[in-house]
């Protein structure tokens, strides 16, 4: 008797969810994949693309920011994976049993200097890039890169920050 009741309990959830998985999977109205009515926006164009366009650079001067673009990009992702690395180092040497202060101090210092060099590397870019461009396209390239700084500091502001207290609360008295 509790098997046949099991049973029959089984397959009346059995049916009961069945409709509900196959009218989930159906695609949304007007076709498309199903959930794509959930895409907010549309992905936007590169930050470098809108500032080309902007700049009315002549087609020589996008083939000079082409060509530093992929010489840089690839220089740049090998030297941030090298501070990657020497920071992981850093961190598992600082992680062991057995602290070796010599090893610690010696990567700490071949961290420095790739960070250094990233630094330096970054100021060769810009300097590169100064060369590509006329005086005026440099000014507008500027404000350009600023004003995508300063909006992608509003988007990682924190909403609460302005009800935050500027100040500790009182301590108790004990």
């Amino acid at each position: 008797m509790r098997k046949r009741l099991f049973v029959i309990w089984c397959l009346i959830g059995l049916i009961t969810v069945s409709p509900a998985s196959i009218v989930l999977a159906q695609p949304p109205e007007g076709g498309g994949p199903p959930h794509e009515h959930f895409r907010h926006h549309k992905r936007k164009p590169p930050i470098e693309e809108i500032i080309i366009q902007e700049l009315n650079l002549t087609p020589e001067q996008q083939k000079q920011i082409e060509s530093h673009k992929e010489k840089h990009m690839e220089a740049f992702k090998s030297l941030m994976k090298a501070i990657h690395e020497k920071r992981e180092a850093v961190r598992n040497e600082l992680h062991k049993t057995q602290l070796d202060m010599d090893e610690v101090r010696k990567l700490h210092a071949e961290l420095k200097s790739l960070v250094t060099q990233k630094e330096d590397f970054m100021l060769e870019g810009v300097l590169n890039i100064r060369k590509i461009l006329t005086p005026e396209q440099f000014v507008l390239f500027r404000e350009k890169l600023d004003q995508f700084k300063d909006k992608d500091k509003e988007k990682f502001k924190p909403r609460f920050q302005d009800d935050m207290p500027m100040e500790a609360p009182p301590q108790e008295a004990p």
